[in-house]
């Protein structure tokens, strides 16, 4: 899946200018999601996949981007940044 985000350096507070995104491809099911059996550790395992792929393509995922790329909820994908602290 093809994903159109924030860069890195890309300043907050306004809105954004046309150099100021990047096209990250993200793999939002890998093979490897379907051995992990309880469903919250598969979906944390892969919003941290997803993670780290924006961040390797230069790109900055807000929480709306992942939640909509794991089919949840905003206040679920809080949750697991939460946890990940």
């Amino acid at each position: 899946m093809i994903i159109h985000l924030p860069k890195k350096d890309a300043p907050s507070g306004r809105a954004l200018h046309a150099d100021e995104w990047v096209d990250a491809l993200w793999t939002p099911f890998a093979p490897e999601d379907e051995r992990i059996p309880d469903k919250v550790a598969r979906r944390r395992h892969r919003l941290q996949r997803l993670l780290r792929e924006a961040r390797e393509q230069g790109g900055v995922p807000t929480y709306q981007h992942l939640a909509e790329a794991l089919g949840v909820g905003l206040r679920t994908i809080e949750r697991d940044m939460a946890s990940n602290k």
